[in-house]
């Protein structure tokens, strides 16, 4: 018993961790409206290895270029904090020290800084040339190999067994329905003025 109030209580984590920045949306609302119910349903989908994610919201941004996102509902914003919440402490340590995306206390400022150092170091305090490469890798998240990313994760899962907060077979299956969700499959599109 004990173990399904801690998931419960890492879902209702979860549920404030997606509703940051989406107060007052459409989708958190409906969520909200019936939280308790929700956050049981969640559980038991998981539990039971029958939750799917739903459809995807499509949309058009134009800055800082034109591109085509593909946004979660709000229940799998939900599912996808609490598989976050699980695995970045794990992932964390894996990662090399000069990797900038996503991560707390290394943000744009931070990373700037670091390439800074850096250039300065291997340019000899600015005496001697030195060469930056910035690019961007276009579809980079479409066109990912998934089968490595997951064997990645399952891995770094395996590894961390004995200190999940979750069965690992549980975590495999909502870290795998995610990873292979296909958003362009089932998505609903919306337009901004």
């Amino acid at each position: 018993m004990k173990v399904r109030e801690d998931i419960i209580q890492l879902l209702f984590k979860a549920y404030f961790d997606a509703r940051q920045h989406k107060r007052g949306k459409q989708s958190q609302l409906s969520f909200e409206w019936q939280l308790e119910h929700n956050i049981f349903e969640l559980y038991d989908e998981m539990v039971s290895k029958t939750y799917q994610p739903g459809q995807s919201i499509c949309f058009i941004v134009k800055q800082p270029v034109k591109r085509e996102i593909f946004a979660a509902n709000f229940r799998d914003r939900v599912v996808h904090h609490f598989i976050f919440n699980i695995l970045n402490p794990l992932i964390e340590k894996e990662l090399l020290h000069d990797v900038y995306s996503c991560r707390k206390g290394k943000g744009t400022l931070y990373g700037i800084q670091r390439a800074q150092s850096k250039v300065q170091s291997c340019s000899e305090n600015y005496s001697q040339n030195a060469y930056v490469l910035k690019l961007d890798i276009s579809g980079y998240f479409m066109n990912m190999n998934k089968n490595l990313l997951y064997q990645k994760v399952e891995r770094i899962i395996d590894k961390n067994e004995l200190f999940l907060p979750i069965q690992s077979s549980w975590l495999k299956q909502l870290v795998y329905q995610n990873i292979f969700h296909d958003p362009t499959t089932d998505c609903k599109f919306q337009s901004f003025p």
